[in-house]
């Protein structure tokens, strides 16, 4: 357990995790910044040690999740059923909604464990530039990062409590986001039923 290390391996084990939930494992990103919250709370661990690990290995976990985007969307897109279901048009809109609102979706994305690396992956398949996405996310990390690890060390003697309001806060998120998502389709159904058929593939080619 996180908790019961000491010394290098606390700083091993916070990379470690870290990496681990950007690969695939189950492991939200919140829960080892908190851990390592309560570690500094304890005196157990360096602040100057905790940041920029927990920093890098973030960095490097979302870069690897944008990698395998950029190297396997491509033939994702080619798939008879993929494009049964997403358009050119579609695929273009969402292009142009990362290149306009990368900071805000990747910020959003990386608070959203089930959306992260969807959104990550997304933003390699779709070729978005790699400086503009690693500029993007290194931002909303450094809000990310000293904001769950000063959690931690407050709350240090509550972080039970603390990490179940986290578990129900994602659920919440999620569900919202859900809520939202089909408001949006609802809304972007109606209106195509009431635009005329010409003016619905002028707005697709946009």
């Amino acid at each position: 357990m996180f908790l019961a290390q000491n010394g290098v391996w606390i700083y091993i084990t916070l990379f470690a995790l870290l990496m681990g939930g950007a690969i695939g494992l189950p492991i939200p990103e919140d829960l080892p910044l908190l851990l390592a919250g309560v570690l500094l709370h304890e005196g157990r661990a360096q602040l100057d040690i905790v940041v920029p690990v927990a920093y890098a290995a973030i960095l490097l976990g979302d870069m690897l999740i944008y990698s395998a985007g950029r190297k396997i969307g491509p033939s994702i897109f080619k798939r008879p059923w993929f494009r049964k279901r997403i358009s050119e048009s579609q695929l273009r809109r969402f292009k142009y909604n990362l290149d306009k609102r990368s900071l805000l979706m990747i910020f959003v994305a990386r608070h959203l464990f089930y959306l992260r690396t969807l959104t990550f992956l997304s933003c390699g398949a779709l070729k978005m530039n790699v400086w503009r996405f690693l500029i993007a996310d290194a931002a909303a990390a450094l809000i990310s990062v000293p904001l769950v690890l000063a959690l931690g060390y407050f709350a240090a003697e509550h972080y039970d409590y603390i990490i179940g309001l986290i578990g129900k806060a994602k659920i919440g998120s999620l569900v919202a986001a859900l809520a939202l998502l089909v408001a949006y389709l609802v809304y972007r159904h109606k209106k195509r039923k009431s635009t005329p058929q010409s003016a619905v593939e002028e707005e697709d080619l946009l």
